[in-house]
């Protein structure tokens, strides 16, 4: 089968996986909890390489799959979780400095409420009539940043997480290699980029329904900029693939995109409380495995995101590629 072909099969199965996964939703959605798990054993899992009813990706990489369910990361290992705790304060201080300036006038609103994803909350408008779910692009899902942006308001923020291989990079297949992809992959030349790095504000008493990244490859690291008390009345919170987490200003978190997750903001006491969230979309650490130094696979996972894995291979076939290199040893 040639390329075409190839690509044309993936596709038209994916579609049809992707309407039973809409059905497994909306049943979810509805609260038929045991009937979407059945709908999952019956009608899914026969003929998906995954094994979770909560985790429904159109690209399910099966060398990263868990003996159990982690849609929530252990973030002490994760380069991009470490820098968004020491820089907590620095990315927090340039998003209010620049959020003053909206407010005084000085700069146009750069938010964006008519994004890739608003048509989960269209049926959603705040006080003002306005969508309820916007985003505020640092760099845009195919790999735009937006350069004057970070150069005029967000100098730091960009600096830690532009170029960095995680963020950055791609997935590449080494020729004549076994694929880097094993189990439900996409046709080869579509892991270009893990995704965005931006801003997502939530409106008071909003929420986003459940959804997925389809893509077990990627992660989403979060740092809460802002956001109701987690102790009081009208807490914001996350729930990926099952498991619910109240969320607080400072907090930080990754999970594993391909699992379905929703997201609520009670908007506090009074509930006028936005949240807001600082999103960074990263490839999963665990594919820092097939790395090499010197011809030879590391026996010890490889530190993420160092400047020497910025482009190699190894016989297994896989690699993350970065544009630009980075030293990060002084912002870890």
């Amino acid at each position: 089968m040639g390329r075409k072909e190839t690509e044309m099969a993936h596709w038209m199965g994916d579609g049809w996986l992707m309407f039973k996964g809409v059905l497994d939703i909306v049943r979810r959605q509805l609260g038929r909890y045991e009937e979407a798990d059945r709908f999952f054993v019956e009608q899914l899992s026969t003929t998906t390489p995954w094994v979770r009813a909560m985790q429904l990706p159109t690209t399910f990489n099966a060398r990263l799959a868990t003996a159990a369910p982690q849609p929530f990361l252990d973030t002490g290992d994760i380069t991009i979780a470490r820098l968004l705790r020491r820089h907590g304060a620095v990315i927090t201080s340039e998003f209010h400095d620049y959020e003053a300036k909206v407010r005084s006038g000085a700069i146009s609103e750069h938010f964006d409420g008519d994004h890739h994803d608003s048509w989960m909350t269209e049926m959603q408008r705040d006080g003002e009539g306005d969508r309820v779910w916007k985003y505020l692009y640092l760099r845009h899902p195919q790999r735009q940043w937006e350069i004057e942006l970070c150069k005029r308001h967000f100098p730091t923020t960009c600096n830690l997480f532009r170029g960095l291989p995680s963020v950055d990079g791609h997935l590449q297949q080494k020729p004549g290699a076994p694929p880097y992809c094993q189990g439900y992959c996409q046709p080869e030349g579509h892991d270009h980029v893990p995704g965005m790095v931006s801003f997502y504000r939530l409106a008071p008493g909003s929420r986003v329904p459940l959804h997925n990244g389809g893509n077990n490859q990627r992660i989403k690291c979060h740092l809460v900029i802002v956001a109701p008390s987690p102790i009081t009345k009208g807490s914001a919170s996350i729930t990926v693939g099952g498991v619910r987490r109240v969320v607080g200003t400072g907090d930080v978190f990754c999970f594993d995109d391909s699992y379905v997750h929703e997201v609520h903001n009670g908007g506090g006491v009074y509930q006028n409380l936005s949240r807001v969230v600082f999103d960074v979309s990263a490839w999963h650490p665990k594919l820092k495995r097939y790395y090499t130094k010197r011809g030879q696979v590391d026996p010890e996972p490889i530190a993420d995101d160092f400047p020497d894995d910025t482009c190699t291979f190894n016989d297994e076939g896989l690699v993350v590629c970065s544009e630009a290199g980075k030293d990060l040893q002084d912002k870890l």
